[in-house]
């Protein structure tokens, strides 16, 4: 069945937009027996509807998310054309094979249950074409995509309620009329259901949802992701397990609980993030890594990815409350760099307008958390892959502390942090606002420790001993072993490899 097939004048797009609203119980009575007339009348109908509607209830899993990307072509030009092309229509007739024994065994259940008897004479008024909701307006270089498409008599770009979005790789960007901007990551399967709701299938996506769309949701095999103004990410594998991560604002995770079967509801804040498994079981996410969810589209440097430093971040602390994440920034240490995962201005700036110290610049860094300077058990390792250099910046109306005095060396170098409005759980004293590059708007200055790690392994960090509210949980970089861009006398790392 082709996009220009038409049992009883209905055209697959239109078939295809019926059997997503019958799922999500927006079709109404009249669609409803059109339906039923076409499925009883062609197979090909049939054969949709069966493919189709395993992706929605998850029946076939990785295979059935796997045949939606099976059906783009390896054609460079994919995504520059809203029609397939002969390839992309086998490619679609053999993913439909994949799934004929689905059909045979949905077609016996429905006959068992009656639906033929059920079936009336179908409507004579044909449906309207789906509604534009979104538009494609960004695409990396060498990104691959294409989509089930719906509307009729639209631009290439543009994309319906119903549309299946096939990305094989690199990333595009939907731009919703709203406003909201969805960043899919190749290799990713999403499917538009309205102006308001989405369903991830496979891959990731990375949602940042405008002022005014607060609602928009996102379904998952395993959960609901209901944005209260916000931006997130979600990465769904093979077998259907989710991540979600918070970035900014505040987002209602629903759930089903495994051992119980309850639906539950879970509030996720700004830098935290949970992990649900395919049996429901949720988990935290001890760390991110910032290129995962970027919604730049120049893709990240391969090279310099791999070459990261820092390949891990983990506490001892029991987070039965909040589900707070580590990001680890590959080369990210720059002018305005934010800080903080649970702040959303704090930056890294230089002191002066000289800047930051040049042998921070682009190391590779760890967002830690503000309120974790109120920590005063905590031990975060940073698990380093090779030798480094690595650095520990700590505020200077705090004593140090014995592990950072006996552990590291005092560079008297200093780096500042431009707070700008508060956003913290705790309220602050001090309104300060944020500006850009060095010198500027810089209210709190923070030492430059540093130690020469001789080789890969975990490295131990304690907590701040911080007695006061006012002050800042430390920051994290790691630059390669390089005399040209060194502290002048960093300390050697001789304690012993298995106590560090």
């Amino acid at each position: 069945m082709t996009s220009d097939s038409n049992p009883n004048g209905l055209p697959e797009t239109q078939l295809r937009a019926m059997i997503s609203a019958w799922w999500d119980g927006r079709l109404s009575e009249e669609e409803f027996k059109r339906l039923q007339a076409v499925l009883r009348e062609s197979e090909e109908a049939r054969k949709v509807y069966f493919a189709f509607s395993s992706v929605h209830v998850g029946a076939q899993g990785a295979a059935s998310a796997i045949g939606y990307l099976d059906l783009i072509p390896s054609a460079p030009s994919i995504g520059d054309s809203c029609q397939p092309g002969e390839a992309e229509k086998r490619r679609h007739q053999s993913a439909l094979s994949k799934w004929g024994w689905v059909a045979v065994a949905a077609s016996l259940a429905a006959v068992a249950v009656g639906i033929p008897s059920l079936l009336k004479t179908p409507a004579e008024k044909p449906l309207a074409p789906p509604a534009v909701i979104a538009s494609v307006v960004n695409s990396s270089d060498g990104s691959q995509w294409s989509r089930d498409h719906g509307c009729l008599d639209a631009s290439e770009t543009d994309i319906c309620a119903g549309d299946v979005i096939r990305v094989s790789q690199g990333k595009i960007q939907l731009a919703y009329v709203h406003g909201t901007v969805l960043t899919l990551h190749g290799p990713a399967v999403f499917e538009t259901v309205s102006d308001m709701r989405g369903r991830a299938i496979l891959g990731r996506l990375t949602a940042s949802v405008a002022d005014g769309a607060e609602g928009f949701s996102v379904l998952t095999p395993r959960a609901t992701v209901v944005d209260l103004g916000t931006e997130f990410g979600i990465d769904v594998n093979g077998s259907g397990a989710t991540d979600v991560v918070v970035f900014e604002g505040v987002i209602d995770l629903e759930y089903e609980e495994s051992e119980r079967g309850q639906t539950l509801r879970k509030r996720l804040h700004t830098g935290e993030a949970m992990h649900l498994d395919p049996g429901g079981t949720m988990s935290r996410i001890v760390s991110v890594r910032s290129e995962r969810y970027s919604t730049e589209m120049a893709e990240a440097d391969p090279g310099a990815v791999e070459a990261a430093l820092i390949s891990g971040v983990r506490d001892n602390i029991q987070r039965e409350t909040s589900w707070n994440y580590y990001v680890i920034v590959p080369g990210g240490m720059r002018e305005d760099a934010r800080a903080f995962v649970d702040r959303s201005y704090h930056e890294w700036n230089g002191v002066t307008a000289d800047g930051i110290p040049g042998y921070l610049l682009g190391g590779d860094y760890v967002k830690t958390f503000q309120n974790d300077k109120f920590q005063t058990d905590i031990e975060l390792t940073v698990v380093l892959k090779e030798a480094c250099n690595l650095y520990v910046l700590f505020d200077d109306r705090l004593p140090a502390p014995e592990w950072l005095r006996t552990r590291f060396r005092d560079t008297g170098d200093n780096i500042g942090v431009d707070v700008g409005p508060f956003d913290g759980e705790f309220p602050s004293s001090r309104e300060f606002r944020v500006d850009v590059g060095p010198g500027k708007s810089v209210e709190d200055v923070l030492s430059v420790w540093v130690r020469r790690v001789d080789g890969p392994g975990p490295i131990r960090l304690g907590a701040t001993e911080s007695p006061d509210g006012n002050t800042n949980m430390y920051g994290i970089v790691a630059t390669p072993l390089d005399p040209g861009r060194d502290a002048v006398g960093a300390l050697g790392d001789d304690l012993d490899r298995g106590d560090q």
